[in-house]
Parts: C-alpha cells; structure tokens; sequence
C-alpha cells in the first residue's frame, strides 16, 4: 500500500523526490485533506468526486477519464481512526477484446485503521498505517487513487462480444485461424508421446 501522507515527511528532508511529491499531494490534493484532530468522536462523514483531473496528477495513471463518488466514514476513537470508503462510479476503459472504449461500472468498500504511535512502524499492513503522535491531519488522495484502481476488474470487456468491433474481432479469428495451418516442427512431435 501507499505509504503516504503526513508520514513522508519525516523522510522528505533525506530525499528531494519524496520531498517534491509531499509537497505535489499536500497542494493539488489539498481538498483531500482530512483534519481529524477537529473531528468529534464518533462517525464523521466526508463526500468525494473523483474525475479526470484527480486522475491527471498520477503519473502512470490506468485511469484517465471517469466519475467516481466517494463515501469516506471517519470513526474517531481516543487511540485510532478507521475510515470506511464507498467507492461507486464509471471509468472510461479499453475492451481488453476489440480496444474500443467501453464505460466499466466500479462498486467496492475498503477499510483503512491509522493508529498513533513512535517511529516503530512494526504494526504496519496493507489495511494499517502508523502515524506519529501529534499529527493532526491526513491526505487520502493516495489512499482513493490506490483504491480506486484496486476496485477495477482484471479484465474490462463489453458485456455482450455483439456489442465489440465486429471488424477487430474478424481479424483476430483470422489470425488466430493462421496459427492453426502453422505445422509443428517434426522434432517437438516425438515430445508428444512422452508419457508423465
């Protein structure tokens, strides 16, 4: 998982890269920035729209084009915090069959504890982070991006192969019918007969 938020900064003065992408998350994402020690305890409730422009600020990003709603739930305890995230929207993808652009529909929940505690950040997982006793803030943007990405499926495909490019998938049986008419070389065919 994404290890970022208010503790990269202990480690931003060692490294200029992670230094310069605090300081890219703390002001593009800044509307992301949740202040916790304000919140009362209990459930607190945030809404957040993800859209090519968020997308946009991540290099490498799979995501260029989409609407994404999130529902983040803050539960404030005296020792940790545990955000729920609801995450439903559309993203703007490729077929994996014909490459024509397609509208994959996403709908997941994730869970993520922060706990307080000193630099032994033994605790840490995938689902908990660590952070230093005295923070008082946390940028999620990270965290909606890697999740975001995680709630899309392996493979994105029109539902129906009717509704894929009929031209593409012509091709592909044609080339995939050219491999058949392929022969084998008659010296791997003695491998067939072997028996395990």
């Amino acid at each position: 998982m994404l290890e970022w938020g208010l503790t990269k900064l202990a480690k931003a003065d060692k490294n200029p890269y992670i230094c310069s992408l605090y300081l890219k998350v703390l002001t593009v994402f800044s509307e992301y920035i949740i202040p916790f020690s304000s919140l009362r305890p209990g459930k607190n409730s945030f809404s957040y729209v993800a859209e090519a422009p968020f997308f946009k600020e991540f290099e490498h990003s799979v995501i260029q084009n989409a609407k994404i709603n999130i529902e983040v739930v803050v539960d404030k305890h005296s020792t940790m915090l545990v955000f729920d995230f609801g995450i439903k929207g559309e993203v703007i993808s490729e077929c994996d069959r014909c490459s024509d652009e397609i509208k994959v529909a996403l709908e997941n929940t994730e869970k993520l504890i922060v706990k307080f505690g000193d630099k032994t950040f033994e605790e840490e997982t995938e689902e908990i982070i660590v952070l230093p006793h005295g923070t008082q803030e946390i940028n999620i943007a990270p965290y909606l991006y890697e999740f975001i990405h995680l709630s899309m499926p392996q493979r994105k495909t029109h539902e129906n192969e009717k509704d894929c490019n009929q031209l593409v998938l012509q091709k592909l049986n044609e080339l995939k019918g050219d491999k058949k008419s392929t022969t084998m070389d008659p010296r791997w065919e003695v491998l067939k007969n072997l028996q395990l």
